[in-house]
């Protein structure tokens, strides 16, 4: 499935917005679960019921992901089999989770996740995550084909500020 979004976006918990084909990286230990929440936004006039499919782009060797969408699937189910439906302008921030399991393994595996309208599968968006492994970091810009992930945020820090700066100057879609 390839996302050709009119009616649904997608958020961080957080209120920043996905835009459609847009990167994300959750980072973790090595030793623990790794788990993306998303919102999920119905913007027509209509209600929805919504369907996923995950992609793993690339996994690790001796890691595995699972997603709940309304429940929890095993890690060998790519497809939701039940929509979730979401009223019209309306956000369903409960019913998504990407839960990636990486076994002590360090490194990045990819994964997509596409929402779609199940009567019409076009009406869809995607989202590629970056589960990442063995460092401490968070994603600071998020638009399709760039991010610019830092380990260390520190809004005192004058230097990352003038990045930041020059970032929203630019006008594009970061936080």
């Amino acid at each position: 499935l390839t996302g050709f979004s009119q009616s649904l976006t997608l958020q961080t918990p957080e209120g920043v917005n996905i835009p459609n084909g847009g990167e994300i990286t959750v980072c973790g230990d090595e030793n623990s679960e790794i788990i993306c929440h998303l919102h999920v936004t119905n913007t027509s006039a209509t209600t929805m019921n919504v369907s996923l499919h995950r992609n793993q782009i690339f996994m690790i060797d001796g890691t595995f992901s699972m997603f709940c969408w309304g429940i929890c699937y095993s890690p060998d189910v790519n497809q939701s089999a039940f929509p979730i439906e979401i009223a019209a302008r309306a956000t369903n921030e409960e019913d998504f989770s990407g839960n990636y399991h990486p076994g002590e393994n360090i490194g990045t595996s990819i994964i997509s996740y596409t929402f779609y309208d199940d009567t019409n599968p076009n009406d869809s968006i995607m989202v590629i995550v970056n589960y990442v492994t063995g460092v401490d970091c968070q994603t600071i810009a998020i638009e399709p084909e760039f991010q610019l992930v830092s380990s260390r945020i520190d809004p005192t820090d004058p230097d990352l500020m003038v990045v930041v700066a020059a970032i929203l100057n630019d006008n594009l879609n970061y936080i």
